[in-house]
């Protein structure tokens, strides 16, 4: 009896952590990679622009740090958002790069 418990209670902990893991909202876009400056001279970094719409991707592969590139990216919009500049009203909302692949250069 103990051991189907358990068998049990492990799979309903192994289903919680998978449904979990999908909880962010995530979808495959089209963007372009711009660079706005260095965050060090009051800049903002790399972002993507999706639909009219700026992000700062938590971690950008070097390999695709290039101004003005068109990607193919899915990405997990995030609940946090990056400062940057000295205003504290300056924050961009934030995504992880889950997939990236070059559409055009």
């Amino acid at each position: 009896m103990k051991r189907i418990l358990s068998i049990i209670l492990l799979f309903i902990c192994l289903s919680m952590a998978f449904q979990c893991e999908n909880d962010g909202t995530s979808e495959m876009v089209e963007a372009e990679i711009i660079f706005t400056g260095l965050v060090a001279a009051d800049g903002c970094g790399w972002l993507l622009e999706i639909n009219d719409q700026s992000f700062s991707p938590v971690e950008l592969p070097e390999s695709f740090q290039k101004k003005n590139i068109t990607v193919q990216v899915m990405v997990k919009y995030l609940d946090s958002a990056f400062q940057c500049g000295m205003s504290p009203d300056n924050k961009i909302p934030q995504v992880e790069i889950l997939k990236i692949k070059h559409l055009s250069e």
